[in-house]
C-alpha cells in the first residue's frame, strides 16, 4: 500500500477507481466511518504498481510508501481530519 493525500475533486468513487479497488475496500482499509472524504486527507491506497500490470496508471500521485512504523500515526491524521471535514 501507499499514502495518497487527497485533492480537492477527489471522492472515494474515484480514487477507487484509480487504484483498481472499491470504495468499500477503501473504507475499510483506512476505517473510515463514512464514504465522504476532504481534500488533504491522507488515505491508504493499493499500490500502483499491483495495478500496472492492468496496463492503467493512476492519475493521482502517492505521497510515499507506507511503513510500518508509520502506519498508526498515519491512521490517526485521517480520524483527525474526518472529524475536521464532517464539524
Amino acid at each position: 500500500f501507499v499514502v495518497l493525500q487527497v485533492e480537492t475533486r477527489d471522492t472515494l468513487n474515484n480514487i477507487a477507481l484509480k487504484f483498481d479497488t472499491t470504495p468499500n475496500e477503501l473504507v475499510q482499509l483506512n476505517k473510515l466511518f463514512s464514504r465522504a472524504v476532504c481534500p488533504g486527507q491522507v488515505l491508504y491506497v493499493p499500490d500502483p504498481d499491483h495495478i500496472s500490470s492492468l496496463g492503467s496508471s493512476p492519475s493521482l500521485s502517492p505521497i510515499s510508501p507506507l511503513s510500518p512504523t508509520s502506519s498508526e500515526a498515519d491512521l490517526e491524521k485521517v480520524t483527525v481530519c474526518w472529524h475536521s471535514c464532517t464539524h
